[in-house]
């Protein structure tokens, strides 16, 4: 099993398709902290290291979930926690966009069995023990509150709410539960293997490796 790799970073693909050597050349590592983790601690997957572990332990307890969307619920709730503790807002672009994408595909995969899922179920250990591996501050209270806003405004949009509910209002500037529903872009369907949420970089501006492990 590979657990870490060196990819040699030596040029940019331009829109054309051509290539130009980097300004600085570098090494970029595969390892990450949960990697790192999952090693030290015999741990077979990175799921099963201890940064995951109250998630895993109370996500089942709150919805029945088949492991593949277990694991992508885990994930991207705690990345969005970690996000929105670096002081980031759902938003339509930049990094608020990646945060915006990771809370609603959560959502999709919850509402796709039960509407009447919601952030709101979430108890304050798991936010607590990323917020505190992480170092960030300011509780775990302003990113309940945030999570469940960006929850009311998707379901808003979508029109996916429990049956005889209302719509719910969301406050804030512009009224955010008004906005549309961000582009669909394809991607490969979620795996057991599945790594944690990563950043994504668009393809005419990404780094070509020029190979190397």
């Amino acid at each position: 099993m590979e657990v870490w790799n060196h990819v040699m970073m030596r040029h940019r693909r331009l829109d054309d398709g051509s290539l130009v050597p980097l300004p600085q050349r570098n090494v970029d590592t595969g390892l990450g902290v949960e990697r790192l983790a999952s090693l030290l601690q015999g741990a077979s997957s990175v799921f099963e290291c201890d940064v995951f572990e109250p998630w895993r332990r109370l996500v089942p307890t709150l919805w029945p979930l088949q492991e593949p969307s277990l694991r992508l619920v885990c994930d991207h709730l705690r990345s969005a926690v970690v996000i929105i503790g670096d002081g980031v807002r759902p938003a339509p672009t930049g990094r608020g966009y990646v945060l915006r994408r990771l809370v609603r595909r959560v959502l999709t995969v919850l509402w796709r069995d039960d509407p009447s899922r919601g952030l709101g179920d979430l108890p304050r250990e798991p936010l607590s023990h990323t917020l505190d591996h992480f170092r960030q501050v300011g509780g775990p209270e302003p990113v309940r509150r945030l999570l469940l806003e960006e929850e009311q405004g998707f379901r808003s949009a979508s029109g996916a709410r429990p049956e005889g509910a209302r719509p719910a209002s969301v406050p804030g500037p512009a009224g955010r539960g008004g906005l549309p529903l961000p582009p669909r872009h394809p991607r490969p369907a979620a795996g057991p293997g599945d790594e944690p949420a990563r950043g994504m970089t668009p393809p005419s501006r990404r780094a070509v490796s020029g190979g190397g492990r």
